[in-house]
């Protein structure tokens, strides 16, 4: 190994270039026209909102809204004392979705989601 800044030179025969090449092509990447660098995270942003994601989180089943039918039964089970990532789990969604929902809930209607004791 050299010193501290010498400076090594190495060269290819061609057909170790040619094969660096073959296993390292170097593929052309379509940018939109008219794209700055100054404008590289916007573009990026429209281009991961084209691509089903919102806010940097991807718009999957870990990540969806509850609708209604979801609702009533999160507070079904909640009432019969299912723990709240077993319901997570039923319905397919992280648990602070599931926390976040009730919390949003408890702030309208304090009684609806009754506060539980920890056994």
């Amino acid at each position: 190994m050299g010193l501290h800044g010498e400076v090594i030179v190495w060269q290819m025969t061609e057909e170790e270039r040619l094969a660096y090449i073959a296993k390292h092509p170097i593929v052309p990447k379509e940018r939109p026209a008219g794209v700055k660098f100054s404008n590289i995270h916007e573009m990026k942003r429209k281009e991961a909102s084209m691509n089903g994601y919102k806010n940097g989180k991807q718009a999957n089943s870990n990540n969806k809204i509850l609708d209604e039918e979801d609702k009533k039964f999160i507070h079904e089970q909640y009432s019969t004392g299912l723990r709240l990532h077993e319901i997570a789990e039923i319905l397919g969604v992280e648990k602070h979705t599931i926390n976040n929902f009730i919390n949003a809930e408890r702030k309208r209607n304090s009684q609806a989601f009754p506060r539980r004791t920890i056994r």
